[in-house]
């Protein structure tokens, strides 16, 4: 009994690894479901970033987000095998979240000003014709 319980420990450890979160199979949103259903959204520009956060300047608010013209800094972390976010002082973002699998991109300087909702459509373009 004792070593069909240890068994069964093992198979539900490896079943509900981190490793299985970053499986593309798991995550079947389409970009624009993903930028949707975030928590925050906006595009703003990088005005510093730190190894553990990132500050940006919002260039166009959306949801969750400050005004446009304000700042806000969120925390930043790594997901390990899943990857993470690369941040760089003066790069332009469409902002959905911290983690790499969802609908945070870089954007074109140009895309500061757009409106949000023409950035996600031309994202989930491009993502679509790269399939």
């Amino acid at each position: 009994m004792r070593l069909f319980l240890c068994l069964m420990a093992a198979v539900m450890i490896s079943v509900t690894s981190p490793a299985a979160a970053c499986s593309p199979a798991v995550n079947q949103l389409s970009f624009k479901q993903k930028a949707e259903g975030s928590d925050i959204l906006f595009i703003g520009g990088v005005e510093e970033a730190g190894d553990d956060y990132v500050i940006f300047r919002i260039g166009k608010s959306g949801k969750g987000a400050p005004a446009a013209g304000e700042t806000i800094r969120l925390e930043h972390k790594g997901y390990g095998t899943c990857g993470e976010l690369k941040f760089e002082t003066g790069d332009v973002w469409l902002y959905a979240g911290d983690s790499p699998l969802g609908a945070s991109r870089k954007i074109e300087e140009k895309d500061l000003e757009a409106e949000i909702a023409a950035v996600v459509e031309r994202l989930e373009r491009l993502e679509n014709e790269g399939e």
